[in-house]
């Protein structure tokens, strides 16, 4: 079928045509509120871009989409399990597709090697180095190191290594930052036609390199694999589970690539072949592992590599020890707070965060989440008083506060414009007589005045032993 539609030459115009159709009426309007990245209110209608932009990134717009495909499959821009596609289609897709080609068409081969290799200069100079030592990433913005980064291959030999990568394809960079310096930035009219030209140009010269080959398998899921990872590049954001389908027709991809690879380049079939066998099991290895040792940051040290998931856990699957005893072993004194809550059915819960919405009965119509505290902000911008912001949430039958102390964590702002509304928020709840403190896991230490002991408690603010994850408090 594919086949047949590639053989109408005049359907293909009629796309083109309209494709440049679209590249002229999207370079001539304003550019859409997606691309903007300035605010003109630190907090004002930000939370979906705090939210969603994470994921694809603060870079020049430019550089936003053509470092996408990097970003995603090592996890620059969101560093979690969940995002974690792996390296293997990054590696593998445009590799095998070019030795493919090469032979039949010298100009796609060629197109796509430059892309490549644009890609990769471009994304490691908007990239991290992580530094194991500090738990934390090392920024390069268009080039420049914005942290020193102290090498020691000694203590951290992968990093070293990236680094030194980095010094190189930074250097490679520059053309590419002297013209995005005058055709891109946080918004342009350039970015969105010039994409959508690098997709008709793209596909047509692949449409002249399958025209006249019979329609089977490999043509109709690389046709579909490149259509939709398109759609998936300009649309998504960057969100990978918006690509699942995408991920889905890669891997068959590459095993119908590699099978046409066996028949047309028997030398290079083997050693690709093999890689890609070694590789897949060393990136399955390393995901078992990891979701197995429960290695991640939200673990506690002692916890890392006993199991999947806390051992206690298992008592409460086998019966041997109830829900109360679980959830008080996980988040003491938690039980007995939300059976206090789920009684009183009436009052309304407002959250920030954390994923106990679950235990909360008609959470639907009780629970408000504000997860990027865009409510907060617009209430405190309007109601500055801590009593007043109070009366405001009484008055709209909220009772009970729920905060999660990692929402901080996901500001990948340039401004900090979430870790300001956090920031602002904790002010908010702190030395307020009408906020109550219900329910932490946090342990602080504080120093009693009167008689010069210190001693620890469950509390939010103090000096720290245990930074905890959440709080519940009570309005009076």
């Amino acid at each position: 079928m594919i086949a047949q539609i590639l053989k109408y030459k005049k359907a293909f115009r009629y796309l083109t045509v309209f494709a440049l159709l679209c590249v002229f009426i999207v370079g001539s309007t304003e550019t859409s509120y997606a691309q903007k990245d300035e605010l003109s209110h630190v907090d004002k209608a930000d939370a979906k871009k705090e939210e969603i932009q994470r994921y694809i990134g603060y870079e020049d717009l430019l550089f936003r989409y053509l470092s996408l495909p990097y970003d995603s499959s090592v996890n620059v821009n969101l560093t979690a399990n969940f995002v974690d596609i792996g390296f293997l289609y990054l590696m593998f897709l445009p590799l095998i597709f070019v030795i493919l080609i090469r032979h039949r068409s010298k100009i796609l081969a060629i197109i796509i090697s430059l892309l490549c290799i644009s890609m990769l200069l471009i994304a490691t100079s908007n990239s991290y180095i992580y530094n194991p030592i500090t738990g934390q990433g090392v920024k390069t913005d268009n080039g420049v190191i914005l942290q020193n980064f102290n090498e020691d291959f000694s203590t951290m030999p992968v990093a070293t290594i990236v680094s030194k990568m980095y010094t190189v394809t930074n250097k490679l960079f520059y053309p590419f930052k002297v013209i995005g310096e005058k055709v891109t930035g946080q918004t342009d009219h350039f970015t969105y036609p010039f994409l959508l030209l690098l997709f008709v140009f793209t596909g047509y010269f692949m449409y002249t390199f399958l025209k006249d080959r019979k329609s089977n398998a490999l043509i109709t899921v690389g046709f579909l694999f490149f259509n939709y990872s398109f759609f998936w590049l300009v649309l998504s954001s960057g969100i990978i589970w918006y690509g699942f389908l995408m991920l889905s027709l890669g891997f068959t991809l590459i095993i119908l690539m590699l099978k046409k690879l066996k028949e047309r380049e028997p030398f290079h079939y083997k050693w690709i072949n093999l890689s890609f066998i070694t590789m897949s099991i060393i990136w399955i290895t390393m995901s078992f592992v990891l979701r197995v040792g429960n290695i991640n940051g939200g673990t506690q040290a002692p916890l890392r590599g006993v199991g999947p998931f806390h051992p206690i856990l298992f008592d409460y699957s086998s019966g041997a020890k109830s829900e109360k005893d679980v959830l008080d072993r996980l988040y003491p004194g938690f039980y007995d707070t939300i059976e206090k809550i789920n009684r009183d059915s009436e009052a309304k819960i407002y959250q920030v965060g954390t994923s106990f919405k679950y235990f909360l009965e008609n959470n639907h119509q009780r629970v408000q989440a504000d997860n990027q505290l865009g409510l907060y902000n617009a209430l405190i911008e309007k109601y500055p008083d801590k009593n007043e912001l109070v009366e405001v949430f009484k008055a709209s039958g909220f009772k009970y506060l729920i905060i999660d102390f990692n929402t901080v964590t996901i500001d990948k702002t340039g401004n900090r414009s979430l870790s300001k509304k956090y920031a602002s928020f904790m002010n908010f709840i702190k030395d307020n007589p009408r906020t109550k403190l219900i329910n932490t896991n946090r342990i602080v230490e504080i120093n009693n005045p009167n008689t010069g002991q210190t001693n620890r408690y469950y509390a939010i603010f103090g000096k720290q032993i245990f930074a905890g994850s959440y709080a519940i408090l009570q309005l009076d």
